[in-house]
């Protein structure tokens, strides 16, 4: 089995990290916009520059942004319109995802605490 990282060419930032039952790192889909490289490495300590893992320290801007996109993609499924929730729920889904957007405006920035993230409707 090997282990591999999958990152973005253009900016380099890690998407997620694997272990495949593969023998060979090439035979590992991924999308054209991708690149992947052999080794696990943690998003928060590296980017990927030229096929090479470079350490850095991001600050907490590009930390807070990251977290709430993934977030953001996390619950994406639910704007779509045969996705079987109530419109009440969807709505609520609405409001979360609208409060995420505008973290980046909110006065602690990029400080954020625990209870400066809005709550996932239920």
């Amino acid at each position: 089995m090997i282990e591999y990282t999958i990152y973005e060419k253009k900016t380099g930032i890690i998407h997620t990290n694997g272990i495949g039952d593969v023998q060979d790192i090439s035979e590992v889909l991924v999308d054209e916009t991708d690149g992947i490289i052999e080794g696990t490495y943690n998003s928060s300590e590296y980017l990927i520059k030229n096929g090479n893992p470079v350490a850095h320290s991001p600050d907490k801007s590009f930390v807070n942004r990251q977290m709430r996109n993934n977030l953001l993609m996390d619950c994406d499924w639910t704007q779509i319109p045969d996705n079987g929730l109530s419109e009440e729920t969807r709505a609520a889904w609405r409001t979360y995802r609208q409060q995420l957007r505008d973290l980046p405006e909110h006065p602690n920035w990029p400080d954020l605490q625990d209870d400066d993230w809005p709550s996932r409707p239920d």
